[in-house]
């Protein structure tokens, strides 16, 4: 038995086709043979079987063909659902990796927006704090101005207090 392929055997057809295009292939000499021999059967239908007969070779051909490509489409079907399959699983993976990183932003976001909070807050403070070191820094000038007037009207007493008693002890 011819043989086209390793999936002949899946073909039920097939196999009947090609012993029927062997058997209609060895045909063509008897007819050959019946019309030069003169038998029973006119030259024409000698004509008409062998015309037949290359026609049902062609047309076994024709359908062996189809056949392997009929195979070859297969199996290259199968490895573009391999493929698929792989981007299909690949699709999915950078889907969850998405859900993943969206979560990770999303998270990220809110600890900047609680951290800008946090530091307008500590802005806010440091407004308020540098506003009351100026106003210490200015009581400070003012309480240091008043020490200074304090000291030197303590010096005029003392200076006035010693006059006196340098007058008191003399007089």
């Amino acid at each position: 038995m011819l043989t086209c392929c390793k999936w002949t055997k899946s073909f039920k057809v097939l196999p009947a086709l090609l012993r029927f295009k062997t058997k209609v292939l060895n045909l063509v000499p008897c007819l050959l043979w019946i019309k030069f021999c003169g038998g029973l059967i006119c030259w024409r239908l000698c004509l008409c079987l062998t015309g037949f007969t290359l026609f049902l070779g062609f047309l076994i051909d024709r359908v062996h063909h189809y056949l392997q490509k009929l195979q070859t489409l297969r199996s290259s079907t199968g490895a573009l659902k391999d493929e698929i399959r792989k981007l299909e699983e690949e699709r999915a993976r950078h889907k969850t990796e998405e859900d993943k990183s969206s979560k990770q932003v999303k998270v990220l976001e809110k600890q900047v927006s609680a951290l800008t909070a946090k530091l307008k807050k500590l802005e806010l403070e440091s407004a308020e704090k540098d506003e009351k070191i100026k106003t210490a820094e200015v009581h400070v000038a003012s309480l240091q101005k008043q020490a200074a007037d304090l000291l030197l009207e303590y010096d005029r007493l003392l200076e006035d207090n010693q006059l006196l008693q340098n007058q008191g002890c003399q007089g």
